[in-house]
């Protein structure tokens, strides 16, 4: 099943990878890509280069790190719950992002990345700090409640910044409205070193990610460190969430609804689980930027409200088929 289960869904995904290059508002064909490597077009090459190429490579490295960032706090938290956007380390990131670009207009792309990856550093680091002083068998119902809460006072923040100074307004909007419209090659390249980390850690921290089931207590037993591992799965968790926020902004439900489908889908083992929800965070992710084209063509839709749009009714169907579950036994 695990085999069947990567092959699909990794041609799932170079399928919808090819649809993001192809279509939009000027559609293309394989033949003209093939042209396009054999005797170059200096119009289409153009095209193809700054605006198609970049949605093609960013969606699905997002999409898998937002993924993989929300599995893994799921699994330190032991909540379901658990994402960057319930959380509140989106709009940790975003409020950070506000700041620095009212107080800096001009200030580099490369410290917007820095400084979104310390704001979820931050954010995380507060939440599990909150968490230890919660008994475990509340968490479940508290910790999204404490993610709110923050959430909406860093939102607030936000937006008071963005009513104070348009300049600052022009400047965040795309970003904050969670788009890969209009993003670059060059932001990706940015945002690179922290996912590339992140992906060395992960390798580190793989085969004892399934030690987090167990319990503070359980994991000393058997000779580990509690502590350094969650620690090392902040680190990660942080970096993958500032390195996809840094480049496409804010955008919900994917760091939620994926691991929670590869969940279901394979429900034991995080050498299996992790890949999986790496692929369908890429292949969710990319299926909505290609949806993001056509809702209003020949205008783009920003990819945040298409994951939103179909993400808040998807949760809500997966919440009432739990409670008639829970009811039925």
């Amino acid at each position: 099943m695990p085999r069947r289960l990567f092959f699909g869904l990794a041609g799932s995904l170079v399928l919808a990878a090819l649809a993001s290059l192809l279509t939009g508002y000027r559609w293309l064909s394989p033949v003209q890509i093939f042209h396009l490597l054999s005797a170059p077009d200096p119009a289409l090459s153009s095209f193809v280069l700054e605006y198609r190429l970049p949605r093609m490579l960013i969606a699905p490295i997002c999409g898998a790190a937002l993924a993989v960032a929300g599995l893994l706090l799921q699994s330190v938290t032991r909540n379901p719950l658990a994402a960057p956007d319930i959380l509140g380390i989106n709009a940790a990131a975003s409020m950070c992002v506000v700041l620095a670009l009212f107080f800096i207009p001009d200030l580099a792309l490369s410290w917007l990345n820095l400084l979104a990856f310390l704001a979820a550093v931050g954010m995380t680091c507060l939440l599990l700090l909150m968490l230890r002083q919660i008994d475990e068998r509340d968490s479940v119902l508290r910790l999204p409640l404490l993610g709110t809460v923050l959430s909406l006072l860093f939102s607030s923040v936000t937006q008071t910044v963005l009513t104070l100074d348009p300049a600052t307004q022009d400047q965040a909007l795309s970003w904050l409205t969670g788009n890969i419209a209009g993003r670059s090659v060059a932001q990706l390249m940015a945002a690179l070193p922290w996912l590339l980390v992140a992906v060395v850690l992960l390798v580190r921290l793989l085969p004892r990610l399934d030690l987090f089931y167990l319990g503070d207590t359980q994991i000393s037993a058997l000779g580990f460190h509690p502590g350094r591992l969650r620690l090392m799965a902040i680190l990660s968790c942080s970096l993958l969430v500032a390195g996809a926020v840094s480049v496409v902004g804010p955008i919900g439900f994917i760091g939620l609804l994926t691991p929670r489908m590869a969940h279901f889908l394979v429900p034991h083992q995080h050498r299996v689980r992790l890949p999986v929800a790496a692929l369908l965070g890429a292949l969710a992710l990319t299926l909505a930027d290609v949806l993001a084209r056509f809702i209003l063509f020949p205008e783009d839709v920003p990819v945040g409200a298409v994951t939103a749009f179909i993400g808040g009714p998807v949760l809500l169907v997966l919440l009432y088929c739990r409670r008639r579950l829970a009811y039925a036994r």
